[in-house]
């Protein structure tokens, strides 16, 4: 199946970059997570979580990821969470605009592979957030 993509960048009075292109996928998930917001205050403030499984299997199977919420802030993040003992989770990546990786330059960033993500939610406005995944299938 394909997974078609365009994007297009335009600078006010500026230059102008387009592309697109198709990606070509075994499988594709559409996950959605509703991450509720922080819960109390000061230090007693809890911050709302959400895990979502984005393949299975073993890792190195999703070649494009696409994270969309439907608003964006400085506390409102994720990681990958590691699904081996003894391996540490990757690094927290705020989540303060649509992101979208492709292809294992771009997902190899994340360290471990993107199997399991976590999202955290420091702010008092609960987030609808959607995933797509285009993946190799599981044998």
């Amino acid at each position: 199946m394909k997974i078609n993509w365009s994007v297009n960048v335009q600078v006010a009075d500026g230059p102008t970059i387009a592309a697109s292109d198709s990606y070509d996928a075994q499988a594709f998930d559409k996950i959605e997570a509703n991450v509720p917001g922080q819960t109390g205050s000061g230090s007693s403030a809890t911050a709302g979580t959400a895990t979502v499984d984005l393949q299975p299997g073993g890792d190195g199977k999703v070649k494009l990821l696409l994270i969309k919420s439907d608003f964006y802030d400085a506390k409102l993040s994720y990681k990958c969470k590691t699904t081996d003992a003894g391996k540490p989770d990757g690094p927290v990546i705020a989540l303060d605009s649509l992101q979208l990786l492709m292809g294992s330059g771009a997902l190899g960033l994340l360290n471990p592979a993107p199997n399991r993500l976590q999202f955290t939610n420091g702010t008092a406005i609960p987030a609808n957030i959607q995933v797509l995944v285009g993946r190799e299938a599981v044998v």
